[in-house]
């Protein structure tokens, strides 16, 4: 039997360890981060690849990348599941009003590189979920994007999946699929919201159904900070984590300062804090 005092330091204990998670980034779960990382980018390649990291469902392994030193992008995305219904063969079909469509064009404008910059290199949209519909909806509209601005990109899709009891959206299966059930930290930090890695990440929050012109700075830019340099340190530590830095050919881990994400504001620097050319 549990006596009051022992109850209260277990309480202690646990909140102590969900709070300091942002300080400390344990080796197994550097592994698990690392394991997945690994097979995204066996599936797509890092050279000829650019990762698009859609919305704060990936956060963990776009965070990962970043202190990496791969080539990916934070795409704010919030509610766009509802940006497509399935009609009765099974097909998706859009829900967005024309100015709704703009303004989502006006955003992927501002967030992906230009194919200049791309040269090449395919653009990747990777997103977490239990049945990819939002990913769906995002791939089902990049084609017509494609065309009104006369772009030329390649675009693949990679669904990091959760729970896989659960199908994934017939209508539009991704390119590829990662099972996140064996990684049972990583699929526990991308669904909790309350300490999970949409808390330690810097990006905001954009959504197609409001007239906001750009994103909505994410309040937790300081526990940003200490998550980027403890995750930095654990790399430091993990064999695994030095093996695929070398196999891509990346140098040794080193996250970039990142004393500018203090501003108040966001910006496409912040936005694209991966792309080390800058959009032409």
């Amino acid at each position: 039997m549990y006596q009051p005092y022992s109850i209260a330091v277990l309480y202690l204990i646990l909140g102590f360890s969900l709070t300091a998670r942002a300080e400390f980034v344990r080796q197994d779960e550097v592994d698990e981060l690392n394991a997945v990382a690994t097979r995204l980018t066996k599936a797509h390649p890092q050279s000829k690849t650019v990762y698009v990291f859609v919305g704060r469902g990936p956060a963990g392994i776009s965070m990962y990348f970043h202190c990496l030193g791969a080539k990916g992008i934070d795409l704010p995305l919030t509610r766009f599941s509802e940006a497509v219904s399935i009609d009765e063969t099974g097909s998706l079909r859009s829900t967005l009003k024309e100015e709704q469509l703009q303004r989502l064009f006006t955003h992927l404008d501002r967030i992906l590189p230009s194919d200049e910059v791309l040269g090449g290199r395919e653009l990747v949209f990777v997103d977490t979920g239990r049945h990819g519909r939002t990913l769906s909806a995002l791939m089902h509209h990049i084609p017509l994007y494609r065309s009104q601005r006369r772009r030329h990109f390649v675009a693949r899709s990679a669904l990091l999946k959760i729970d896989d009891k659960i199908p994934i959206l017939a209508a539009d299966v991704p390119d590829t699929v990662i099972p996140l059930d064996p990684y049972p930290l990583v699929s526990l930090h991308s669904f909790d919201k309350q300490y999970g890695y949409e808390k330690d990440a810097a990006i905001g929050s954009w959504s197609v159904y409001s007239d906001e012109p750009g994103p909505t700075p994410n309040p937790n830019l300081k526990r940003h900070e200490r998550y980027l340099d403890a995750l930095n340190s654990a790399i430091a530590l993990n064999s695994d984590a030095r093996k695929l830095q070398t196999s891509l050919g990346l140098p040794a881990a080193t996250c970039p300062e990142i004393s500018a994400l203090a501003s108040p504001l966001p910006s496409p620097t912040i936005l694209r804090r991966f792309w080390p050319f800058g959009r032409h």
